[in-house]
Protein backbone atom coordinates (compact mmCIF):
# COMPACT_ATOMS: atom_id res chain seq x y z
CA UNK A 1 0.00 0.00 0.00
CA UNK A 2 2.61 2.28 0.68
CA UNK A 3 4.51 1.55 -2.52
CA UNK A 4 1.53 2.72 -4.38
CA UNK A 5 0.79 5.48 -2.40
CA UNK A 6 4.64 6.77 -3.03
CA UNK A 7 4.24 5.79 -6.89
CA UNK A 8 0.93 8.15 -6.82
CA UNK A 9 3.23 11.24 -5.24
CA UNK A 10 5.52 10.81 -7.64
CA UNK A 11 3.67 10.43 -10.86
CA UNK A 12 1.64 13.87 -9.46
CA UNK A 13 4.89 15.48 -9.06
CA UNK A 14 6.15 14.47 -12.72
CA UNK A 15 3.08 16.08 -14.50
CA UNK A 16 3.07 18.84 -12.76
CA UNK A 17 7.05 19.34 -13.28
CA UNK A 18 6.52 18.72 -17.22
CA UNK A 19 3.25 21.20 -16.89
CA UNK A 20 4.79 24.21 -16.16
CA UNK A 21 7.56 24.28 -19.33
CA UNK A 22 4.93 22.72 -21.52
CA UNK A 23 2.59 25.67 -20.77
CA UNK A 24 5.72 27.86 -21.84
CA UNK A 25 6.57 26.31 -24.90
CA UNK A 26 2.71 26.23 -25.48
CA UNK A 27 2.40 30.01 -24.62
CA UNK A 28 5.50 31.08 -26.88
CA UNK A 29 4.29 28.67 -30.05
CA UNK A 30 0.54 30.67 -29.39
CA UNK A 31 2.36 33.49 -29.82
CA UNK A 32 4.28 32.99 -32.86
CA UNK A 33 1.43 31.56 -34.46
CA UNK A 34 -0.37 34.59 -34.40
CA UNK A 35 2.44 36.64 -36.26
CA UNK A 36 3.95 34.05 -38.52
CA UNK A 37 -0.03 31.81 -39.24
CA UNK A 38 1.79 30.24 -42.27
CA UNK A 39 4.64 28.62 -40.80
CA UNK A 40 4.22 24.96 -41.02
CA UNK A 41 6.56 24.35 -38.56
CA UNK A 42 5.73 26.71 -35.80
CA UNK A 43 2.00 24.52 -36.26
CA UNK A 44 3.62 21.35 -35.96
CA UNK A 45 5.03 22.44 -32.32
CA UNK A 46 1.81 23.42 -31.01
CA UNK A 47 -0.14 21.03 -31.96
CA UNK A 48 3.09 17.88 -30.46
CA UNK A 49 2.26 20.79 -27.43
CA UNK A 50 -1.14 20.52 -27.01
CA UNK A 51 -1.76 16.56 -27.58
CA UNK A 52 1.33 16.38 -24.42
CA UNK A 53 -1.10 18.54 -22.64
CA UNK A 54 -4.22 16.67 -23.41
CA UNK A 55 -2.46 13.18 -22.27
CA UNK A 56 -1.07 14.83 -19.34
CA UNK A 57 -4.37 15.76 -17.98
CA UNK A 58 -6.25 12.55 -19.12
CA UNK A 59 -3.53 10.55 -16.93
CA UNK A 60 -3.71 12.86 -13.98
CA UNK A 61 -7.52 12.08 -13.96
CA UNK A 62 -6.85 8.28 -14.43
CA UNK A 63 -4.12 8.45 -11.48
CA UNK A 64 -6.89 10.40 -9.03
CA UNK A 65 -9.65 8.08 -10.07
CA UNK A 66 -8.17 4.96 -9.97
CA UNK A 67 -6.73 5.95 -6.16
CA UNK A 68 -9.67 5.43 -4.52
CA UNK A 69 -9.80 2.03 -2.69
CA UNK A 70 -13.80 2.57 -1.22
CA UNK A 71 -15.88 0.40 -2.59
CA UNK A 72 -18.59 2.09 -4.43
CA UNK A 73 -21.06 1.37 -7.62
CA UNK A 74 -19.26 1.83 -10.99
CA UNK A 75 -19.63 2.21 -14.57
CA UNK A 76 -17.39 -0.66 -15.58
CA UNK A 77 -17.61 1.08 -19.54
CA UNK A 78 -16.63 4.23 -17.92
CA UNK A 79 -13.94 2.48 -15.86
CA UNK A 80 -12.13 0.52 -18.21
CA UNK A 81 -11.93 4.28 -20.74
CA UNK A 82 -9.97 5.57 -17.70
CA UNK A 83 -7.92 2.27 -16.98
CA UNK A 84 -6.90 1.90 -21.11
CA UNK A 85 -5.59 5.66 -20.26
CA UNK A 86 -3.79 4.51 -17.63
CA UNK A 87 -2.22 1.50 -19.15
CA UNK A 88 -1.05 3.24 -22.17
CA UNK A 89 1.55 4.76 -20.17
CA UNK A 90 2.66 1.09 -18.74
CA UNK A 91 5.84 0.49 -21.12
CA UNK A 92 5.89 -3.24 -20.26
CA UNK A 93 2.12 -3.75 -21.75
CA UNK A 94 2.44 -1.53 -24.68
CA UNK A 95 5.79 -2.90 -25.93
CA UNK A 96 4.19 -6.34 -25.70
CA UNK A 97 0.08 -6.41 -26.36
CA UNK A 98 -2.13 -4.06 -28.16
CA UNK A 99 -5.69 -3.82 -26.80
CA UNK A 100 -9.24 -4.00 -29.26
CA UNK A 101 -11.96 -2.33 -26.99
CA UNK A 102 -15.41 -3.64 -27.81
CA UNK A 103 -18.05 -3.87 -25.29
CA UNK A 104 -20.73 -6.80 -26.01
CA UNK A 105 -23.28 -4.87 -23.08
CA UNK A 106 -25.32 -2.65 -25.40
CA UNK A 107 -26.51 -0.97 -21.49
CA UNK A 108 -24.54 0.45 -18.82
CA UNK A 109 -22.82 -2.15 -17.09
CA UNK A 110 -22.59 -1.30 -13.08
CA UNK A 111 -20.88 -2.77 -10.53
CA UNK A 112 -19.85 -2.96 -6.75
CA UNK A 113 -16.08 -1.92 -6.00
CA UNK A 114 -13.35 0.07 -5.46
CA UNK A 115 -11.61 1.73 -8.84
CA UNK A 116 -8.39 0.28 -7.33
CA UNK A 117 -9.24 -3.07 -6.45
CA UNK A 118 -10.58 -3.38 -9.82
CA UNK A 119 -7.31 -2.19 -11.61
CA UNK A 120 -5.44 -4.59 -9.22
CA UNK A 121 -6.90 -7.49 -10.48
CA UNK A 122 -7.29 -6.52 -14.08
CA UNK A 123 -3.47 -5.69 -14.37
CA UNK A 124 -2.54 -8.93 -12.18
CA UNK A 125 -4.67 -10.93 -15.61
CA UNK A 126 -2.60 -8.91 -17.82
CA UNK A 127 0.89 -9.42 -16.46
CA UNK A 128 -0.19 -13.37 -16.39
CA UNK A 129 -0.75 -12.99 -19.75
CA UNK A 130 2.54 -11.61 -20.14
CA UNK A 131 3.99 -13.90 -18.24
CA UNK A 132 2.61 -16.98 -20.33
CA UNK A 133 4.07 -15.72 -23.31
CA UNK A 134 0.85 -14.00 -24.87
CA UNK A 135 2.09 -11.12 -27.12
CA UNK A 136 0.15 -9.14 -29.70
CA UNK A 137 -3.91 -8.00 -29.85
CA UNK A 138 -5.78 -8.66 -27.01
CA UNK A 139 -9.87 -7.69 -26.60
CA UNK A 140 -11.16 -6.52 -23.38
CA UNK A 141 -14.35 -4.97 -22.45
CA UNK A 142 -18.02 -5.19 -20.45
CA UNK A 143 -20.21 -8.07 -21.17
CA UNK A 144 -23.76 -9.65 -19.88
CA UNK A 145 -23.31 -13.00 -18.48
CA UNK A 146 -26.39 -14.70 -16.83
CA UNK A 147 -27.41 -10.99 -16.16
CA UNK A 148 -24.25 -10.21 -13.92
CA UNK A 149 -21.81 -7.68 -15.35
CA UNK A 150 -18.34 -8.70 -16.29
CA UNK A 151 -15.35 -7.95 -17.95
CA UNK A 152 -13.81 -9.98 -20.34
CA UNK A 153 -10.15 -10.54 -21.43
CA UNK A 154 -9.45 -12.48 -25.00
CA UNK A 155 -6.41 -12.76 -26.46
CA UNK A 156 -6.52 -12.67 -30.25
CA UNK A 157 -4.87 -16.10 -30.83
CA UNK A 158 -6.40 -19.55 -29.51
CA UNK A 159 -6.04 -19.98 -25.71
CA UNK A 160 -4.81 -22.81 -24.29
CA UNK A 161 -5.65 -25.01 -21.76
CA UNK A 162 -2.47 -23.08 -20.17
CA UNK A 163 -3.61 -19.47 -20.34
CA UNK A 164 -7.19 -20.41 -19.79
CA UNK A 165 -6.12 -21.40 -15.98
CA UNK A 166 -4.07 -18.53 -15.11
CA UNK A 167 -7.30 -16.10 -16.18
CA UNK A 168 -9.81 -18.75 -14.44
CA UNK A 169 -8.02 -19.36 -11.32
CA UNK A 170 -10.70 -20.30 -8.34
CA UNK A 171 -13.45 -19.61 -10.47
CA UNK A 172 -15.85 -22.01 -12.40
CA UNK A 173 -13.98 -23.48 -14.89
CA UNK A 174 -16.54 -23.22 -17.73
CA UNK A 175 -16.01 -21.82 -21.12
CA UNK A 176 -18.42 -18.63 -19.90
CA UNK A 177 -17.32 -16.62 -16.71
CA UNK A 178 -17.71 -14.97 -14.59
CA UNK A 179 -18.14 -16.02 -11.37
CA UNK A 180 -18.32 -13.62 -8.40
CA UNK A 181 -15.23 -12.93 -6.90
CA UNK A 182 -13.68 -10.86 -3.31
CA UNK A 183 -10.99 -8.95 -4.37
CA UNK A 184 -9.24 -8.60 -1.81
CA UNK A 185 -7.30 -5.10 -1.44
CA UNK A 186 -3.97 -4.76 0.69
CA UNK A 187 -5.96 -3.09 3.54
CA UNK A 188 -7.80 -6.59 3.77
CA UNK A 189 -10.95 -5.01 2.83
CA UNK A 190 -13.30 -7.53 1.06
CA UNK A 191 -14.74 -5.64 -1.87
CA UNK A 192 -17.19 -8.10 -4.08
CA UNK A 193 -16.81 -7.38 -7.87
CA UNK A 194 -18.26 -9.49 -10.69
CA UNK A 195 -14.95 -10.09 -13.21
CA UNK A 196 -14.39 -12.14 -15.93
CA UNK A 197 -12.97 -13.49 -19.68
CA UNK A 198 -14.90 -15.09 -22.25
CA UNK A 199 -13.12 -17.97 -24.49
Amino acid sequence: MKDIIAAKHIIEGLIHNLNNPLNLILGFAQKLKKSHPDEKDINIIYDAGIKMNSQLKELSASLYARSFAIAKELNLADWLSQEMVFLDNHLELKHSIRFERKDLAEDSVMIESSELALALWFEEKLQKLLRSGTRGWIRVGTCLHEDKPALYIKPESVMSEEIRELLLEDNDSSLYLPAEQVLKSHWNAEIKAICGVIS
